[in-house]
């Protein structure tokens, strides 16, 4: 996105977080674990899982270092449970 961004372009973001990731991990439980008779239900157990292994979290550190490295400025961010809203300027 850097090479492509012009100067003085605003980037934003949406992406999962580590320090979130209990909250998330207990939804996709929660959501993916029973079914509407509140029985546990195998598939949909497996489904979470997998969810969870295919998920990269960041640290917030580590997005403002990659940001920082490809030339962007003014990295401020908030956190919502298991999401970083974030954005950053191009330099």
């Amino acid at each position: 996105m850097a090479r492509v961004m012009k100067t003085g372009a605003r980037l934003a973001g949406l992406i999962f977080v580590k320090q979130g990731f209990p909250t998330l991990k207990m939804i996709l439980e929660c959501v993916g674990g029973s079914n509407f008779f509140g029985e546990k239900t195998p598939e949909a157990l497996r489904v979470g899982e997998e969810a969870l292994k295919a998920l990269h979290l960041y640290d917030v550190e580590e997005i403002g270092r990659y940001l920082s490295q490809t030339g962007f400025e003014g990295f401020a961010h908030d956190i919502y449970g298991p999401f970083m809203l974030f954005q950053a300027k191009k330099g």
